[in-house]
């Protein structure tokens, strides 16, 4: 990399999601254990099947540099890798005052044109009643730890989750319960 990242505040956030379960049925995470990493760009390497937060320094069509909000670990509760989330607040990158923010989401499969919107990502079969992992955080400067997950029916959303978590310096579990519109409809996807 050439790029000259300086004044930077940064806070680690690891996560591990393992599973997304109900009492009798678990439904697989496209790479839920973050063993599975790529190049999505020309520097920046990420999780397979998530968008992680980055910021690109270009010119013209070539791209001369970027910095990612996330970052690789061999720190793991279980396997060989994890994902470490941190926030690069007021960070000078090649001249330009610019902040990223230590998040990710699950992708829709199939190109992406506009991660915007959090959209399904996955598909699922069963009315899942929480979402399960392991996660660290250690905060910087106020800042929050949250989980949230989304379960849909043909790309309405019909039910949602979300919590927020405390400072942890060894892995923790964490429990997010999926709260439900109605009472009978079963998602066909989700996403995290």
């Amino acid at each position: 990399k050439i790029g000259n990242v300086m004044s930077q505040t940064v806070c680690y956030l690891t996560i591990i999601v393992l599973l997304l379960l109900s009492a009798k049925m678990m439904a697989q995470i496209p790479n839920s254990g973050f063993e599975n990493w790529s190049l999505n760009s020309k520097f920046i390497e990420s999780p397979d099947n998530y968008h992680v937060e980055k910021i690109t320094f270009s010119s013209g069509t070539d791209i001369l540099d970027e910095v990612s909000s996330a970052s690789q670990t061999t720190d793991s509760y279980a396997g060989n890798y994890a994902v470490v989330l941190s926030n690069k607040l007021s960070i000078l990158f090649h001249g330009q005052k610019d902040s990223l923010f230590g998040k990710m989401f699950t992708l829709p499969p199939g190109p992406v044109s506009n991660v915007q919107n959090i959209k399904p990502a996955f598909p699922v079969s069963a009315r899942h009643t929480t979402l399960n992992g392991y996660y660290k955080f250690t905060p910087v400067n106020g800042d929050s730890c949250q989980f949230i997950v989304a379960v849909y029916k043909s790309g309405n959303i019909l039910g949602s989750g979300s919590l927020c978590k405390s400072t942890s310096s060894s892995y923790n579990p964490f429990t997010v319960t999926i709260n439900y519109f109605d009472s009978t409809t079963i998602p066909d996807s989700a996403c995290i």
